[in-house]
């Protein structure tokens, strides 16, 4: 009986994550198809975009010697990415590139989410 019990919820995992694949979280680490081994190319959806506000410190006083703050624009691009098999084998890797614009504090980032 508890060979039973303990096979019942394997069995569901297994059918569970059956055509499930791992995908890196480096789109650098994925070139080929793991199914045919063709080359993959990039595909992508619209970029979303939008801006945010925050204050920074600045080295500045007040006359009563509080601090002087500025307000730092980060402008903000999201885009859905994907590497495709050109042999009809889906994505092999996917992802949402991000890329940040500081207005003031510190230029610009971009890293894959």
């Amino acid at each position: 009986m508890k060979k039973i019990l303990l096979t019942v919820p394997a069995l569901c995992l297994a059918i569970l994550f059956c055509g499930f694949t791992v995908l890196a979280s480096n789109p650098n680490d994925v070139n080929y198809c793991s199914n045919c081994g063709a080359e993959l190319y990039w595909a992508s959806s619209p970029s979303v975009n939008y801006t945010e506000t925050h204050l920074v410190k600045t080295i500045y006083v007040d006359s009563n010697g509080a601090p002087i703050y500025a307000t730092c624009t980060v402008g903000h691009s999201k885009t859905e990415v994907a590497k495709m098999c050109p042999n009809g084998h889906g994505a092999r890797w996917r992802g949402t590139h991000h890329s940040e614009n500081h207005s003031y504090c510190g230029g610009s980032k971009s890293y894959y989410e």
